[in-house]
């Protein structure tokens, strides 16, 4: 009889065996598929995390104007570390179709203008994205509307704007542009200002534009500010001094990955608490089938010692116990692989609880976590039947047998 048949025909003889250890395989399998489930989910999520969380090396003008050199960001494009870099250039226009808002009375020019700030892209830095304004209407400018136009709602409602309408502004250099307006926002302090205040400086009159619009009436100038978002926040510190050397005098460096901070403190305590917790199930599966298969084979070393008297190899007596562990195992991680979504699902509710990882997404088992599953099962029922068959494979089976008889 072949060694496969033999070991089939052992588990349907010894079923409370068999139910026992077929048990331990399904929960162990059940707990390994759920930690390696979990721990790669969080392992993505910390990935995407980084491109995602805005950790960011900011340029500053130190004298307030436009004077950081578009040679600077030549240099900074061709950095690996940089994902996305976003210019800001502001200077003060006249308008030509519509009148500012102001309830100064002062005659300086200041108090017939209006503030233009150039953006990239106004969701990702500034004002917009620190919370401060928020569009009420229509979408955001970034490359995709490069002479877009934001405008305050207040200034919209004085003036008759609406969303599609063009404005056009003048220079003090003489030069004139033209831009539709993409989207109305609102800050919720423009009535809290001081009536001295003039019109260049009031919130009213604050419009956000894109950089061709802007560059239609200075040319490139140079930026006030410039934001570069970089791919790695974990070597932030180091990219900064990098940055603070290629800068120099020209602007004041500082950086910003509170966002980073925040959401990677938590989901490093998920790792590591998943980690411990896939070590210390396969720790005690190893440990628990081990002595099972222990006990058992004292009780089996007459049988084997019987089968290699007969001229059966020790190699096939190891196949043997080997199929039958494995046979259970093979059984079990069906059931187990069943049981684990919705289990992962639910531990992922509690581990992932804090507000900042709340959206993380769908947690699935897929078939890299079951393979993963069969290479750790594979390797524990190897070790567990080496381990337990041993004394058995090293003694002379004459000697076994006379033992037993005596």
């Amino acid at each position: 009889m072949r060694f496969d048949q033999r070991a089939f025909r052992y588990i349907w003889r010894k079923k409370g065996k068999s139910a026992i250890l077929l048990c331990v395989f399904f929960v162990a399998s059940l707990m390994v598929l759920v930690s390696v489930t979990i721990l790669q989910t969080a392992q993505t999520t910390s990935r995407r995390i980084q491109e995602k969380t805005g950790s960011k090396v900011v340029l500053k003008s130190l004298d307030g104007t436009n004077s950081i050199p578009e040679k600077i960001i030549e240099k900074l494009l061709e950095k690996e570390e940089v994902s996305f870099i976003n210019r800001t250039a502001e200077k003060e226009v006249y308008p030509v179709d519509f009148s500012p808002l102001t309830s100064s009375e002062s005659k300086e020019p200041e108090n017939g203008m209006v503030k233009l700030s150039a953006y990239d892209d106004t969701e990702a830095d500034g004002v917009f994205a620190e919370g401060k304004y928020r569009i009420l209407e229509g979408k955001k400018v970034d490359g995709e509307n490069p002479r877009g136009i934001l405008v305050d709602s207040l200034l919209a409602e004085a003036n008759g704007l609406q969303i599609g309408d063009e404005m056009e502004f003048k220079g003090e250099n003489g030069n004139r542009a033209a831009g539709r307006i993409e989207g109305i926002f609102f800050c919720g302090m423009e009535r809290k200002q001081d009536d001295s205040v003039m019109a260049v400086h009031r919130i009213e009159n604050q419009i956000f534009v894109g950089h061709e619009l802007f560059e239609d009436l200075y040319g490139k100038q140079g930026f006030s500010s410039v934001s570069v978002h970089i791919r790695t926040p974990e070597h932030l510190e180091e990219f900064c001094k990098e940055i603070e050397e290629m800068a120099g005098q020209e602007a004041e460096v500082t950086s910003s990955d509170t966002l980073y901070s925040r959401l990677q403190a938590p989901l490093k305590q998920v790792i590591r608490v998943t980690a411990g917790m896939l070590f210390l199930t396969m720790a005690t599966a190893v440990l628990v089938v081990s002595l099972l298969l222990c006990m058992w084979m004292r009780g089996r070393r007459r049988e084997f010692a019987v089968f290699i008297s007969l001229g059966e190899s020790k190699f096939k007596v190891l196949l043997q116990v080997f199929t039958e562990s494995a046979g259970l195992f093979v059984l079990s991680a069906p059931l187990a692989a069943g049981c684990a979504a919705f289990l992962a699902g639910k531990m992922a509710e509690s581990l992932f609880s804090s507000g900042e990882l709340s959206g993380m997404g769908e947690i699935l088992v897929q078939g890299e976590h079951i393979l993963l599953l069969i290479m750790i099962g594979t390797g524990l029922v190897v070790f567990a039947s080496g381990i337990s068959l041993w004394p058995t494979l090293r003694e002379n089976p004459r000697d076994t047998l006379a033992r037993m008889e005596g």
